[in-house]
Formats: structure tokens, sequence, C-alpha cells
């Protein structure tokens, strides 16, 4: 953290800056510092655009939507967001209440293998997710917020199943991808997942099945209130008392219907948890949509640091494609 930042947290929290102790975190995707400061019994998270990044400006915006969305919907009444924000746009610096362990706030899913946890988690987080779907912001609000969403147009627009159906070379130079990744794999659900996708590859019927299924989601009203980043990143979950706050707020959109939950099982499963309790909740058209956006992402040329990336692109196109249940 900056001085800026570290005296605007000891200004917050009326003691001296150098009582301020600070803890990096990271696991999110704002592109900005992160942390939580403490100062005496207090806890602060911070956010801060780096003024020698090269999208400066981009954070900026960024994080200025975060304050702005956040402040809608406490004058909504949400009970999602931080009870509190305070934003220097001088500076790019944002303030908020910090969520963490000692006050019953976790930032990790409960242990896969624990099913009664489990199922209470992704019932908090989908009963959140419902709830901010039916939230109302004034009209002039929604106008102002930048409420597009553009992961609706990717996803659209992208059109993955129908490359792959009319691209055999495209198909041939995955499927030795997914296979090498299959080989790698260090779980068994892993390597199911890939090798099964290879299969739907060399299934040129079933890919045109899938591509009519996605060209659904063009036609879906965007009419629903979207956190934008559902993942275990941004949720903090309180076990005792079942409930759930949403952080980073610099993606909410108005998508369609069931878009939030299906992108939420969609991380929880490709991390190893069941959630085939949860098949109702799924915007199948999207799932499929999913399949081919990710498919095709992954096979984008990238250099050896974003190989990560690529990978976890390439499984989650393989987990969407399980989770739709075909045969």
């Amino acid at each position: 953290m900056s001085p800026s930042a570290l005296a605007m947290v000891a200004q917050h929290c009326k003691v001296a800056r150098d009582q301020v102790r600070v803890v990096p975190i990271d696991g999110a995707s704002t592109g900005c510092r992160r942390a939580v400061a403490l100062a005496g019994t207090q806890a602060v998270f911070v956010k801060e655009a780096d003024p020698e990044a090269s999208n400066h400006a981009a954070l900026a915006a960024a994080l200025s939507k975060d304050d702005a969305v956040i402040r809608a919907l406490q004058q909504a009444g949400s009970p999602l967001v931080t009870e509190f924000v305070q934003y220097d746009d001088e500076r790019v610096i944002m303030l908020s209440q910090a969520y963490i362990a000692k006050d019953g706030w976790q930032w990790q899913p409960p242990d896969a293998a624990d099913k009664l946890a489990r199922q209470r988690y992704i019932a908090a987080v989908l009963r959140a997710i419902a709830q901010l779907e039916q939230t109302k912001l004034p009209k002039a609000a929604a106008e102002t917020l930048a409420l597009h969403a553009t992961a609706f147009d990717r996803v659209v627009q992208c059109q993955g199943l129908r490359l792959l159906c009319d691209d055999a070379t495209r198909r041939k130079e995955l499927q030795q991808t997914y296979r090498s990744w299959a080989e790698q794999a260090s779980k068994p659900v892993i390597r199911r997942r890939y090798e099964q996708f290879c299969a739907v590859l060399d299934n040129t019927e079933r890919l045109a099945d899938l591509a009519m299924l996605a060209q659904q989601v063009a036609d879906q009203p965007c009419d629903r209130l979207s956190h934008g980043d559902v993942r275990s990143e941004t949720i903090a979950y309180h076990a005792a008392q079942d409930n759930v706050k949403l952080i980073d707020w610099q993606w909410a959109a108005y998508v369609p219907k069931r878009w939030s939950a299906t992108e939420f099982l969609l991380d929880m499963a490709r991390r190893g948890y069941d959630v085939q309790a949860w098949q109702a909740e799924l915007n199948r058209p999207l799932l499929a949509g999913l399949v081919g956006y990710y498919a095709v992402c992954s096979a984008q040329p990238a250099p050896e640091a974003a190989q990560a990336v690529r990978r976890l692109q390439a499984y989650m196109a393989a987990t969407a494609y399980d989770m739709l249940g075909y045969e």
C-alpha cells in the first residue's frame, strides 16, 4: 500500500499511520492492489490503483464503478454489500469493511467432503444471487452505472460452438491439447471431463445441437441485476449466520435470468463440488454458450506465462459440457 493509502486508513480509524498493519491479499480480477489494513481492533479492506500501472485509467474507472454500485445498492437496502465505503477519486483508493476470520467470515468454500456445510454454502450464495436479481435500482442510477452486460456480448458474439462445427482443423488441434491435459490430470474427474470433451469434438451432430441451444441466449432479456463475478474469491460467507457478502462490484450488469447462478455453479463444479442438486438453477443455453466460448478461448495463442489461463479455460469448457448431462 502507498503512503497515501496508509494515511487514508489511519484517518478513518483515528490512529497514527505507524499503527496501521497491512496484510496483502489476492485472488480477484480487479488488477488493483488489495490488502486488509489492521489498526487496533479495527479492520479495513483497501483497494488502490497503482499510479504507475499502464492501465491506471481503466483501474480508476473500475474502482469508481465499484464504489458507485455499492452506494446504489446501499440506498436500495441490499444486505449484500459492505456497510461502509469511502472512495478518494483523486488518489484512486477505496476503503470498505473487511470481513475477516476472527469475526467468523470465510473466503473459501467448505471442504467438498463436508456435504452439509457444502450444501449450506451453495444454497446461501444462490439465495444472495436470487435476491440481487430482484433488486430494483432507480432508473437514473441504472443509466449512470454502466450496467451493460459485456460478458453477455462476448458469449453471444463468440459463437464458439458454431466455429467448432465448421472447422475440423480447429477441432483436431483442440483434441490434441485436451488429450495431453487428460494424461496430466491429477484427479479422475478432471481426466474424465477432458476425455468426454475430446469425444464430443468428434460428434458434429452433438456440436450442432449444442450450437442451436447456445443461440437461445441471444434472445434472453438482460433484465436481472448481477454482480458479474460471483465466485469464492469475491464471496465472504459467515457460516454461523448463514450470511453472504459480495465484494468487487466493477463487473455489475444486467443479465438474463439464472446467468449468475450458472456461472457460480460452474465455478463450484470445476473446483470439485457436486452441484447436481441445483440443476434447476442452471441457464442451460448459457451453459452451452460457455462450452463454446471457453473452448475457443483456450485455443488462442498465448505466451508461456498465460498457459495456466488457457488450461483453466479448457477445463471450464469441459466442465460446462459435463454439467449439461449428456450421455
